[in-house]
């Protein structure tokens, strides 16, 4: 029977770095939410908003391309 559950492991690092995209993406989400409630200027605010944008955009080419791939 197939395993349609988790993806066979690729053995290249690409799993780490997909991990790794979406630990900063929940830490800089995360940083931001509470610099929030803070109330620091808006460079923090900006900063983290970056850094999500970047990571999570990261994450959809990724997405993507394996996607096209198949």
């Amino acid at each position: 029977m197939a395993n349609l559950v988790s993806p066979h492991p690729s053995g290249n690092g690409r799993s780490v770095f997909h991990s790794l995209l979406w630990a900063i993406v929940g830490t800089s989400t995360a940083v931001n939410l509470a610099a929030s409630f803070g109330g620091p200027h808006t460079g923090i605010h900006l900063c983290c908003g970056i850094v999500t944008a970047l990571s999570a955009g990261t994450l959809a080419v990724r997405a993507l391309r394996r996607r096209q791939q198949r």
